[in-house]
């Protein structure tokens, strides 16, 4: 985050600075707040795809080159509204190349299938299925 001299943000889980804080949807808002705008949105900054839209792309494109470097994976499925914005992989992608070391393979990147409520799903799917063996 450096590259951009953004601020470290407090985050919900207690630490400062995660990914989360700047690559949900308020953390877009909050992104762009901290360039001096005063966006409604995130979904207003999805729609205009402009300068906002692009720091947010490369930030988003960090997060995920740090997971392919870290655990090589064959896809990498991304959730929550914002990544249900129109183009939000491709633009993610196209970010994601720039930032790649060259010849790095690049592993498919997919929107979850239940969208917004991946997250709550997944959270109740495991806590139904710790119950059972417990």
């Amino acid at each position: 985050m450096a590259k951009w001299r953004l601020s470290l943000i407090d985050c919900s889980c207690g630490r400062a600075g995660c990914f989360e804080t700047l690559l949900s949807g308020p953390g877009m808002v909050r992104l762009a707040q901290s360039f001096g705008e005063n966006p409604p949105s995130a979904k207003e900054i999805a729609d205009e795809r402009g300068r906002i839209w692009g720091i947010w792309t490369e930030i988003a494109a960090e997060a995920v080159a740090n997971l392919i470097f870290s655990f090589d994976p064959d896809v990498i499925v991304l959730g929550g509204g914002v990544s249900q914005a129109p183009n939000a992989i491709e633009d993610i992608n196209a970010a994601l190349k720039k930032t790649m070391i060259k010849g790095f393979p690049l592993p498919e990147i997919v929107t979850a299938s239940a969208g917004q409520a991946s997250g709550p799903l997944g959270a109740a799917y495991a806590t139904w299925s710790n119950t059972l063996h417990d």
